[in-house]
């Protein structure tokens, strides 16, 4: 009986292995196909990954070749402006000390006349006949006069320096240049801080505003957003996305305008925007530019009158000098409205307008593409000059003073009385690149010469049109 207990014994014990092994091989199956799930899994999330490692150094490839292309590009730019500004130079150089060396020579030979003079007049006070000292002395003092108003014709002060007008100012392009980057990679902290605009670094150009501000989040992504403080105008804000630093120039403002400025952190469809601040541009300023001036206009009081007389053969023929009695502003409107006046009362025969830089230096502007402008042909008629087209424009009195309003995002150019502001002509005109306020003159009958006179940096008057 011991032995039958013994038996029964065994074959539970066999029938409870036989049974905890079957159950322990479902499980190791089960492990092991979710094991090799997961390897497959793994082989296949490591042929991705090879994938877009291969795609990530394709990518970079192509973008340090786009980088080495357009910095390239960029440096032919700035070598070939230099070796422009540094030709320019050399040229003023050149023409100031050639006006010097004339001034010098000028003066050795009065000098030398002078001499030659006291030597004459010191040895005939030793002659002993008074009837020859007599007859020499007359002859000597009407040399000696001669001397005199020789050195009267001396020019007062020291000559104009071509070289003291020139000058150089790129900070604002290297703050641009420093901003130039790909960007980073995008920041994760939760939330956005308002920035602070640093007031005391802001400045203002006639059609630009430099911004610099602080902001928690060096990495962040930010926006400029500036509009006119004047709410009855209906003119979008001009506004410049997706900067990564902190500091920007907004270009094509308003001459002599008063701008709410303010810097907004943004992240996907969430803005932070700081607190506004006023910046005001000043009035547009600019003179004649004396390297695009036709031979025949003399400049004068620091460039700002111009008259028509005979050529000036001294003037080199450098590159953007008109043939005509043409000559340009030295600065140019890329955007924005801005003004300025033109003292035509001393003008008998002229032109003023605005045009391409790029315009033929051959023709009078408004004879040609890419110039727009009123001329005076009479007492009391004008010629409106669009592009090569014309048509006469009657109007009068002749103001003393004419004011110029470019429109440059409206599209307009207005002419009118600076005084009463009556309108003379308006050009309707789609702009495609910077214009350069332009001036012509003629001679009037019996050769009277016809002077402009350049008022700028001035207020626009209330009640202006466009």
């Amino acid at each position: 009986m011991g032995c039958s207990a013994d038996k029964i014994a065994a074959v539970d014990t066999d029938h409870v292995a036989s049974r905890l092994s079957n159950a322990k091989m479902e499980d190791l199956q089960r492990m092991v196909e979710d094991l090799e799930v997961k390897t497959k899994e793994e082989r296949d999330k490591t042929q991705l990954l090879q994938t877009r490692k291969a795609s990530v150094k394709t990518r970079a490839a192509e973008l340090k070749a786009r980088v080495q292309s357009e910095c390239q590009a960029l440096s032919d730019v700035i070598r070939e402006r230099r070796v422009a500004m540094e030709t320019k130079v050399d040229e003023a150089e050149r023409m100031d000390i050639q006006t010097i060396q004339g001034m010098i020579f000028s003066c050795h030979e009065r000098v030398k006349n002078a001499s030659s003079v006291l030597k004459e007049a010191k040895n005939i006070s030793k002659k002993t006949n008074d009837v020859n000292f007599l007859k020499m002395s007359e002859e000597v003092e009407g040399k000696i006069e001669a001397c005199n108003k020789t050195f009267s014709t001396l020019p007062a002060g020291q000559p104009e320096s071509r070289l003291h007008n020139l000058d150089i100012d790129l900070r604002l392009t290297r703050v641009e240049l420093g901003q130039t980057d790909l960007g980073t990679v995008p920041s994760n902290k939760p939330g956005l801080s308002a920035p602070v605009i640093c007031k005391e670094n802001c400045r203002t150009s006639f059609d630009m505003a430099y911004i610099e501000w602080e902001s928690d989040d060096s990495g962040g992504v930010c926006e400029v957003q500036c509009s006119k403080e004047d709410e009855s105008t209906e003119e979008h804000p001009i506004i410049v996305q997706n900067i990564r630093g902190n500091s920007c120039a907004v270009r094509g403002l308003s001459s002599d305008t008063r701008y709410r400025v303010q810097v907004c952190a943004t992240d996907d469809n969430r803005v932070c925007p700081s607190e506004s601040i006023t910046m005001e541009t000043p009035p547009f300023f600019f003179r004649f530019d004396p390297q695009t001036a036709g031979k025949r206009l003399h400049l004068s009081e620091r460039n700002t009158r111009a008259v028509k007389g005979d050529a000036i053969p001294s003037l080199p023929d450098v590159p953007g000098r008109f043939k005509t009695s043409t000559v340009f502003g030295d600065a140019a409107v890329a955007g924005g409205r801005h003004y300025w006046e033109v003292g035509t009362e001393n003008a008998r025969y002229y032109f003023l307008g605005v045009a391409y830089g790029d315009v033929s230096r051959e023709v009078n502007i408004g004879e040609a593409a890419g110039g727009w402008g009123i001329e005076r042909t009479s007492v009391d008629t004008y010629k409106a000059h669009d592009q090569g087209n014309s048509h006469d424009v009657n109007f009068s009195p002749h103001p003393e003073k004419i004011g110029v309003v470019v429109d440059y995002d409206a599209g307009f150019v207005t002419f009118q009385d600076a005084d009463n502001k009556k309108v003379i002509h308006t050009f309707k005109v789609r702009f495609e690149r910077p214009v350069y306020p332009a001036f012509s003159l003629w001679i009037g009958l019996g050769g009277i010469s016809s002077v402009l006179t350049l008022h700028t940096g001035v207020s626009m008057p209330l009640g202006t049109v466009p």
